[in-house]
């Protein structure tokens, strides 16, 4: 009797959490991949995705996710350089920044807890002098980005 119960409380436990179970749609965000198709055999792959085994009868056999569609964000332009100087450093007071041409930039100093100290924004500058009598001694980052192209660089103030 005591069996009987314990086996129907197993089955109802069984059948009520599969009534109420999860599902994932698995997706990956990959760098690159390809289709390729040789008769009737297609190959799907992504590189950089997680590794997942499947093998379901001797028809399917799937290593990872796939994608359901692709969407391209941002393709950065590889051929824009644009090279620059920034000095002294350690400094003071202030940091020269020299371009080697005029640029538009946003120039953002963060202290090493990564609070925002100070904002500028550059239009049309071959050279900027960043002002930090105000700013305390330590060391701090300066991210520049230039068309979507960020630099970061460690800078030492010391009074």
């Amino acid at each position: 009797m005591r069996l009987t119960l314990f086996y129907s409380l197993i089955l109802s436990l069984f059948v009520v959490s599969s009534f109420s179970a999860q599902t994932i749609s698995p997706e990956v965000v990959a760098s690159s991949g390809n289709t390729l198709i040789s008769g009737d055999v297609i190959l799907d792959f992504t590189i950089g995705e997680v590794v997942i085994d499947t093998y379901t009868g001797t028809v399917i056999l799937t290593q990872g996710f796939q994608q359901s569609r692709i969407i391209i964000t941002h393709v950065p332009n590889e051929d824009y350089e644009v090279e620059f100087n920034i000095y002294p450093n350690p400094t003071s007071d202030y940091v020269m920044i020299d371009f080697h041409s005029p640029v538009s930039s946003i120039l953002e100093l963060f202290d090493i807890q990564g609070k925002l100290i100070l904002n500028h924004s550059l239009y049309n500058q071959e050279s900027f002098q960043l002002n930090l009598q105000t700013v305390a001694s330590g060391s701090y980052l300066l991210k520049v980005n230039i068309a979507d192209r960020v630099s970061t660089y460690q800078i030492q103030i010391t009074k």
